[in-house]
């Protein structure tokens, strides 16, 4: 987990709180935001949160019967003033990127879950060999790399994410049917991504 990460797990009950009030709660983000300087972190930490309330949601509301609840009109309003913040952020940051190569909201969510599994995964297996620190630190920053970069596009992402991950089946000798499996795991987080490029 990384540092914008960690600031946006960190902000979500404060900011949760204000979600009371909606331009409170858009107040708030705003100020949050000029703490970064790049659009890129900002997409990322909103990405981190979107991603926190959208759980959140659907978690209480597996549970909740009640009409009108506050938590659920919290979390609601949240998601909007965080849906409403990313569009804007993206409206400018990635012009290049055709519509129907744009990751959504949801999808960016997803495979930033997907890719804190898989890490937790790679840093589990046995390699045959003890991992050093800096093998670790260096698989870590692999996958940090693929959280940061949605703004590529669908097609240039999962080619990123391609090179990446036979990078780490070479380097660690994990066999190549395990890493294609893990990658054919982020393709399915994505509509209508099929296998794609795992024949290439």
């Amino acid at each position: 987990m990384d540092i914008v990460e960690k600031e946006a797990l960190n902000f979500f009950s404060r900011f949760k709180s204000d979600c009371q009030i909606l331009l409170r709660a858009q107040n708030q983000l705003s100020e949050k935001l000029y703490s970064f300087k790049t659009d890129k972190n900002k997409l990322y930490f909103l990405t981190v949160l979107r991603k926190e309330f959208f759980d959140k949601k659907n978690e209480h509301e597996k549970d909740c019967t009640m009409e009108n609840c506050s938590e659920s009109q919290q979390l609601n309003t949240g998601l909007f003033v965080l849906d409403e913040q990313l569009e804007e952020l993206n409206r400018y940051y990635s012009p290049e990127i055709k519509t129907e190569d744009n990751f959504s909201n949801e999808d960016k969510a997803n495979l930033h879950t997907k890719l804190n599994e898989i890490l937790d995964r790679f840093e589990k297996m046995n390699f045959g060999q003890q991992v050093i620190h800096e093998e670790i630190e260096e698989l870590r920053g692999d996958i940090d790399t693929l959280k940061q970069h949605f703004d590529l596009g669908k097609k240039s992402w999962f080619q990123l994410a391609f090179v990446k991950f036979a990078g780490i089946s070479a380097a660690y000798g994990i066999e190549d049917t395990i890493v294609k499996g893990m990658y054919s795991e982020l393709t399915r987080e994505v509509e209508n991504m099929g296998n794609f490029l795992l024949n290439q």
